[in-house]
């Protein structure tokens, strides 16, 4: 896996309301992964952190990892 990681967020409507935050990660092959994702109520600083906490917890982190939004 490369060392840049995508996280972006969309919002969800219908019935089931929200936010869907998500990280994905791209290989050499220029194949794209899912790394993590999570179903938050509404998109405010709260979620983030959450979801935040959760990714720190299985990356491993370094100098060359970056995340862009």
């Amino acid at each position: 896996m490369r060392r840049v990681n995508a996280v972006d967020d969309t919002h969800l409507y219908g019935k089931y309301e929200g936010v869907l935050l998500s990280a994905v990660a791209q290989e050499t092959e220029n194949q794209i992964y899912p790394i993590a994702c999570c179903v938050g109520d509404k998109e405010n600083d709260t979620s983030w952190t959450f979801f935040f906490e959760k990714l720190k917890s299985i990356m491993v982190d370094g100098l060359d990892l970056c995340f862009y939004l």
